[in-house]
């Protein structure tokens, strides 16, 4: 019974060691702050207010959240244009420098760019979300950019968000769970697990190829975007903002070093229900093409990970605030913002 004891303590205490060592390695390989309730409603969660991040798991980047708990230098109580979007305009896989807000701010010197992009916040949760970004805010921002990496919109889902059915997460933790997500190693360990990590344990089956029933219950209907569209074009005319939407598809690297984004019905359909109510939208396939072609450079992935996969890197935040410089100029031009 003693020797049994024994082991047991110098395997708790192994294990709390190689816990601690990994945990300082890690602090400078990943780190993030613990989720918390957004109180002006906005979106799902902030991170601590005034927290620090680090990430070398994709990208590096190291970096400070505002006092709202988003990415951004410091907080801007009235901007003239907010970022709304995913982990994409999150932005913490780039130098806070280096994000979509911060080179369209470089850019447009003249204005205020506030940025309130969150992981975790597809298309639905930002246009469920839209009015309580706006309304947040004493004075109106002048442009509101809702950002999207994909167009393949559900007729249920939209529903959702039209009938405010779409639920929020509660963020609250327990102390033990708090303690736990403190330390580097087990956070990263979490974060891995979440990610796929032990699925490399589970058969994989081949995928059963979709029917021609399957196609066309899974076709898209250019009624669920024209309302869609409507809702957000509505939300703008009520609190007179100009609302811009952006698509960022990802790219495909082919062997003979050329790249292509695969033309999608569903891009069209965006396009043009936004065009019929009023909805300013940009396609950056044209934009990322035209990067390549010059530069030589992809809008996505990193030197720590796939090359053409994953988030937006600095080469694709930075088209993306050429794309919205130019039609927030534009706008400008005709009167519809002030300079």
């Amino acid at each position: 019974m003693k020797k049994c004891l024994v082991f047991l303590f110098k395997a708790v205490s192994a294990g709390i060691a190689a816990t601690a060592i990994l945990s300082v390695i890690m602090s400078a390989y990943y780190v993030l702050p613990l989720r918390c309730d957004n109180k002006a409603k906005n979106t799902d969660y902030v991170w601590t207010p005034n927290s620090y991040w680090a990430k070398v798991t994709e990208g590096i980047s190291y970096g400070k959240f505002d006092s709202n708990g988003f990415n951004n230098a410091h907080t801007v109580d009235n901007p003239d244009i907010i970022i709304l979007g995913s982990s994409h305009m999150e932005a913490i896989n780039v130098w806070q420098s280096q994000s979509t807000s911060a080179v369209l701010q470089q850019r447009l010197k003249n204005h205020r760019v506030y940025n309130m992009g969150i992981s975790a916040h597809d298309f639905y949760r930002i246009c469920h979300y839209l009015e309580n970004s706006i309304s947040r805010f004493d004075n109106v921002p002048d442009v509101v950019v809702m950002e999207t990496d994909n167009v393949e919109l559900k007729d249920d889902r939209v529903d959702a968000v039209l009938s405010g059915s779409i639920e929020t997460p509660d963020n609250r933790v327990g102390k033990i769970v708090g303690i736990i997500q403190r330390i580097p190693f087990l956070r990263l360990l979490n974060s891995q697990i979440n990610h796929g990590l032990l699925d490399v344990f589970k058969t994989k089956n081949a995928a059963a190829k979709p029917t021609d029933a399957d196609k066309a219950a899974e076709a898209p209907d250019p009624d669920t975007y024209r309302k869609i569209m409507k809702y957000i074009a509505e939300i703008g005319d009520k609190y007179n903002t100009n609302i811009i939407v952006v698509y960022h598809p990802t790219e495909t690297l082919n062997e003979d070093g050329t790249i292509e984004f695969k033309s999608r019905d569903e891009s069209g359909m965006f396009a043009e229900a936004a065009r019929e109510n009023g909805v300013r939208y940009i396609d950056m396939a044209e934009y990322f093409s035209e990067m390549y072609k010059s530069k030589r450079q992809l809008p996505h992935g990193f030197c720590t990970g796939e090359v053409g996969t994953g988030h937006l890197n600095k080469y694709g935040h930075m088209k993306i605030a050429e794309a919205l410089d130019k039609i927030i100029t534009k706008m400008e031009e005709e009167g519809l913002i002030c300079k």
